[in-house]
């Protein structure tokens, strides 16, 4: 995964929070749940404790993409609705996605903005 800067519209976007809810958020410090600090916190480009902050972009034949009957799968790396990205299905636990399936075929869903799997995992088709 490569990244890029964050433009300075984008970089107001994430201050006034509009506007970019699929941005893929990340400093040098990320652990999974985006860049050090919150929104606020986050000036001139850089996070609460001075890391740059970057937009992850999908390498050139890096794209991921993973189908449950027939949807697409994304998983939520933050866990809290701010990082989708597509999934590997060998990054998905086999009962999650029996979970998943069960709420496409049993459910009738044919998308679903935000499914909490019961291993605490958010994902959405």
């Amino acid at each position: 995964m490569t990244t890029r800067s964050v433009t300075t519209l984008e970089m107001a976007q994430l201050a006034s929070g509009t506007g970019v809810t699929d941005l893929a958020v990340t400093c040098e410090a990320d652990t999974g749940h985006g860049p050090c600090g919150c929104y606020a916190d986050w000036t001139d480009g850089t996070c609460a404790n001075g890391h740059v902050i970057e937009i992850e972009t999908a390498d050139d034949g890096d794209e991921i993409e993973t189908t449950v009957c027939g949807k697409q799968i994304q998983h939520d790396k933050s866990g809290v609705g701010h990082c989708w990205k597509n999934i590997d299905r060998d990054d998905i636990p086999a009962d999650t996605i029996e979970e998943i399936e069960g709420e496409i075929i049993d459910g009738r869903r044919r998308s679903c903005d935000d499914y909490i799997a019961s291993g605490g995992q958010h994902y959405r088709w």
